[in-house]
């Protein structure tokens, strides 16, 4: 049951003065959860995901393991993230912006008013650019943020309302409540600074703006100087607020006011769709959650690996070398000269070492060839063993693919390379498919919410926001789906199966031309014999199986509609946006143009084969 005016100022009083007593239960999980995604998808702050592994590691070698790990956990989250930003550019998505009623040029202004502000819901960016791209991520940081829909103080008289969509984080959304999964209120907390005077001198504060949304109102309160004083929030009868300008609330004081958007609903919806089992449905989880465990170990391995590599993973020389003998005039004794300072030949050393390639190891030539060195006994290169080295990196690569496996329960976005079946490769997409399912439904269902507060905030509120994905997604390329249209030919497929391929086809080829990919529905409704093979309709021509009609059409259905659109735009008609039955009156009026030409044609080549001839010839 929806909260009333004064119900709703108690229920924000009371989180104010309880402080985080007040906060819903899950408010510490839901941010520690908000955190640790955010880390794992951008690879910041390391530190905080590594811990000293061994008892023997002091602070100085901890910071060394941060300083050279580079994590790779934002490479295996931008993959999982892929087909989610997938979704919503997927074919046959039924959407649109409808009025109840007969259709008149009054509905039309309505409904480009609201689609005008679906172009502009976030600046200059749309509704559908909001929901294609930050509404993903945000599905990803932080699934128990609010996106609540706003508009800012307008002048009614000349103009309506801009909405927008103001992102309450988890850490701001501090209180709600869901009946029966409905948005009953939420809470929200803002960081604000105010003005407070000190000593006679105005001093900027920090503070808290707090807001409850409710179905038809918006309580807002904002900190000012505690000493302005104001009303004891026990003592006040919300429904009279425009006789009240400030509230005490626990030794705070507020500046309050009363908005009336009149939504009949909560403006607000959570981003998350996948339930956090550990809070029992109360709060959401990212979809990538099931990855985040393996994701944690590649978090230890690839520390070790880049420690190991960095510190240990190159040849090693070993060289005999000698006793440096100092600069002239002041002979180095072990590295130190004649007064007990660093030998300037050595630097301290004590041995003479082959510094760059300009130099030379020399050595005297000696008297007898016995006391002769073997030269390659002088120096040796040793490579380190690489095994271990091999095995955590395959760790690591395995862990990033079974990552993927995690969240979708499915090898087709890994890049493991495996020999699969045509029917193991469909149940491993169809795994793909049921993940992103209930993403889609979450997706429509939001987009929905938000579209119809918009349109009620602009004053449209009868209209009717569609937005719905198909339950087989198809995310196929062309090739892909060419493939299958092959193979249903091969397979002497039912015509209702092909003509779906060849549909889904089409809706690729014109995803971005939908005035070409209306043609292409207008002609696939008019055309004969659609579905069958060339074999099937040459049988039945020659057979006789079908009209004169349906033959003159088929064999000349490109040129009469060509010449149906000519005429039609000389007209000024379009003969795509006709009706049906209208259509299909101006397609039989043209075959029956050609049936009489064609019918002339011939009955002039029959007279001129039966002329007379010459006898003898």
């Amino acid at each position: 049951m929806a909260l009333k005016l004064q119900e709703g100022f108690k229920k924000l009083a009371s989180t104010i003065e309880l402080e985080v007593a007040g906060f819903h239960k899950d408010y510490k999980r839901v941010n520690e959860l908000a955190e640790l995604y955010f880390l794992l998808i951008t690879g910041d702050e390391e530190g905080k995901l590594l811990e000293q592994f061994t008892p023997r590691e002091d602070a100085t070698q901890f910071k060394q393991r941060v300083n050279l790990t580079q994590l790779i956990t934002p490479s295996i989250t931008e993959k999982i993230m892929q087909p989610f930003y997938k979704v919503s550019r997927i074919d046959n998505v039924k959407k649109g912006v409808i009025f109840e009623g007969k259709g008149n040029s009054e509905t039309d202004k309505n409904i480009k008013e609201v689609e005008k502000a679906f172009l502009g819901f976030n600046g200059d960016i749309s509704l559908d650019g909001f929901m294609e791209t930050e509404y993903v991520d945000l599905m990803f940081t932080d699934p128990n943020a609010f996106i609540i829909v706003e508009f800012d103080d307008f002048d009614e008289k000349e103009m309506k309302a801009k909405p927008f969509p103001y992102i309450a984080s988890s850490k701001e959304a501090i209180n709600y409540k869901y009946v029966n999964n409905v948005l009953e209120y939420l809470v929200v907390r803002k960081e604000i600074e105010y003005l407070s005077e000190v000593k006679g001198k105005a001093s900027k504060k920090e503070g808290f703006e707090f807001r409850i949304y409710l179905n038809d109102n918006v309580i807002k309160l904002v900190q000012v100087d505690e000493k302005l004083g104001g009303i004891e929030w026990s003592n006040i009868d919300i429904d009279e607020w425009e006789d009240i300008s400030r509230v005490k609330i626990g030794g705070d004081v507020f500046a309050i006011s009363v908005g009336e958007p009149n939504a009949g609903q909560v403006q607000a919806c959570r981003v998350g769709y996948k339930r956090d089992i550990a809070t029992q449905g109360r709060t959401m989880v990212s979809p990538m959650q099931p990855a985040v465990p393996r994701m944690m170990k590649t978090i230890k391995s690839i520390s070790e690996l880049d420690l190991t590599t960095t510190l240990h993973t190159f040849p090693q020389k070993i060289q005999y070398v000698e006793n440096c003998k100092g600069v002239t005039g002041d002979t180095c004794r072990g590295g130190r000269n004649q007064k007990n300072g660093k030998c300037k030949e050595c630097k301290g050393s004590g041995v003479s070492i082959h510094k760059s390639s300009a130099d030379a190891i020399t050595f005297p030539m000696p008297k007898d060839k016995e006391d002769m060195m073997d030269l390659n006994n002088l120096l040796v290169y040793k490579n380190p063993p690489v095994e271990l080295i091999k095995w955590q990196d395959e760790y690591i690569e395995k862990l990033e693919r079974k990552s993927l496996t995690d969240v979708f329960v499915s090898e087709s976005l890994s890049q493991a390379t495996k020999t699969m079946t045509a029917t193991e490769k469909e149940l491993d997409m169809e795994s793909i498919y049921d993940t992103l399912f209930p993403y889609a439904n979450k997706f429509s269902s939001c987009y929905i919410k938000f579209g119809t507060i918009t349109a009620i905030f602009i004053d449209n509120e009868k209209a009717v926001i569609i937005h719905k994905f198909p339950k087989d997604f198809k995310l196929k390329t062309e090739r892909a789906l060419l493939a299958d249209l092959k193979a249903a030919k091969d397979a002497d497929a039912p015509p209702f199966l092909k003509t779906e391929i060849e549909n889904d086809i089409a809706t690729k080829v014109y995803a971005d031309n939908p005035i070409m990919m209306r043609k292409y529905k207008v002609k696939q409704q008019h055309i004969p014999f659609s579905g069958k093979t060339p074999e099937e309709i040459t049988m039945s021509i020659n057979m006789n199986l079908t009209t004169k009609f349906d033959k003159i059409l088929y064999a000349n259905f490109d040129s009469i509609i060509q010449e149906i659109e000519q005429e039609g735009i000389g007209n000024e008609v379009d003969f795509y946006l006709m009706p049906y039955d209208k259509r299909a009156e101006v397609i039989k009026a043209k075959v029956d143009q050609y049936v009489t030409k064609i019918d002339d044609e011939k009955s002039s080549a029959s007279s001129f084969n039966s002329e007379d001839l010459d006898e003898g010839e």
